[in-house]
Protein backbone atom coordinates (compact mmCIF):
# COMPACT_ATOMS: atom_id res chain seq x y z
CA UNK A 1 0.00 0.00 0.00
CA UNK A 2 1.65 3.26 -0.60
CA UNK A 3 0.05 5.68 1.69
CA UNK A 4 0.82 9.71 2.14
CA UNK A 5 0.21 11.56 5.52
CA UNK A 6 -1.24 15.25 5.46
CA UNK A 7 -1.33 17.58 8.51
CA UNK A 8 -5.04 17.41 7.86
CA UNK A 9 -5.59 13.36 7.17
CA UNK A 10 -4.02 10.65 4.82
CA UNK A 11 -4.81 8.79 1.25
CA UNK A 12 -3.75 5.94 -0.28
CA UNK A 13 -4.25 3.31 -2.69
CA UNK A 14 -3.03 -0.47 -2.91
CA UNK A 15 -3.65 -3.89 -3.81
CA UNK A 16 -4.70 -7.03 -1.88
CA UNK A 17 -6.42 -10.29 -1.30
CA UNK A 18 -9.70 -11.01 0.07
CA UNK A 19 -11.25 -14.11 1.43
CA UNK A 20 -7.71 -15.81 2.52
CA UNK A 21 -8.79 -19.64 3.61
CA UNK A 22 -12.01 -19.46 1.51
CA UNK A 23 -11.45 -20.90 -1.63
CA UNK A 24 -15.08 -19.75 -3.17
CA UNK A 25 -14.41 -16.06 -2.55
CA UNK A 26 -10.78 -15.91 -2.48
CA UNK A 27 -9.86 -12.76 -5.02
CA UNK A 28 -7.39 -10.34 -5.81
CA UNK A 29 -8.19 -6.58 -5.67
CA UNK A 30 -7.24 -2.69 -5.89
CA UNK A 31 -8.28 -0.01 -3.67
CA UNK A 32 -8.07 3.64 -2.27
CA UNK A 33 -8.56 5.22 1.05
CA UNK A 34 -8.97 8.58 2.36
CA UNK A 35 -9.62 10.11 5.66
CA UNK A 36 -9.63 13.37 7.55
CA UNK A 37 -8.84 14.29 11.27
CA UNK A 38 -11.39 14.52 13.66
CA UNK A 39 -11.17 17.02 16.52
CA UNK A 40 -10.27 13.95 19.18
CA UNK A 41 -7.31 12.32 20.16
CA UNK A 42 -5.91 9.04 21.41
CA UNK A 43 -2.55 8.61 23.13
CA UNK A 44 -1.12 7.88 19.76
CA UNK A 45 -2.77 10.71 18.03
CA UNK A 46 -5.45 12.05 16.23
CA UNK A 47 -8.98 10.25 16.02
CA UNK A 48 -9.40 9.85 11.88
CA UNK A 49 -12.83 9.44 9.72
CA UNK A 50 -12.22 7.31 6.84
CA UNK A 51 -13.74 6.31 3.58
CA UNK A 52 -12.17 3.02 1.56
CA UNK A 53 -13.45 1.84 -2.37
CA UNK A 54 -12.68 -1.17 -3.40
CA UNK A 55 -12.61 -3.38 -6.95
CA UNK A 56 -11.96 -6.65 -6.94
CA UNK A 57 -10.03 -8.77 -9.84
CA UNK A 58 -12.56 -11.96 -10.73
CA UNK A 59 -14.75 -9.53 -12.27
CA UNK A 60 -13.16 -6.48 -12.67
CA UNK A 61 -14.68 -5.55 -15.83
CA UNK A 62 -17.97 -5.01 -14.30
CA UNK A 63 -17.72 -2.89 -11.45
CA UNK A 64 -21.24 -1.68 -11.04
CA UNK A 65 -21.72 -5.28 -9.04
CA UNK A 66 -18.39 -5.98 -7.91
CA UNK A 67 -16.76 -3.53 -5.57
CA UNK A 68 -17.48 -2.87 -1.59
CA UNK A 69 -17.54 0.60 0.13
CA UNK A 70 -16.79 1.18 3.69
CA UNK A 71 -16.54 4.44 6.26
CA UNK A 72 -15.49 4.37 9.53
CA UNK A 73 -13.84 6.17 12.26
CA UNK A 74 -9.80 5.27 12.44
CA UNK A 75 -8.08 5.20 16.37
CA UNK A 76 -4.66 5.28 16.18
CA UNK A 77 -2.90 2.85 18.88
CA UNK A 78 0.76 3.41 18.36
CA UNK A 79 2.78 6.11 17.52
CA UNK A 80 3.72 6.88 14.12
CA UNK A 81 7.63 7.43 13.06
CA UNK A 82 8.96 9.26 10.61
CA UNK A 83 12.37 7.84 9.05
CA UNK A 84 14.68 10.90 8.75
CA UNK A 85 17.71 10.65 6.50
CA UNK A 86 21.33 10.81 8.34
Amino acid sequence: MLTRRTPGGFFGVGAGLWGIGDTDILDGGVFGAAGFNLPGYTGAGRTQAFAELRLFARHISAPRNNFSGLIGIRLNFRPTHQLQAR
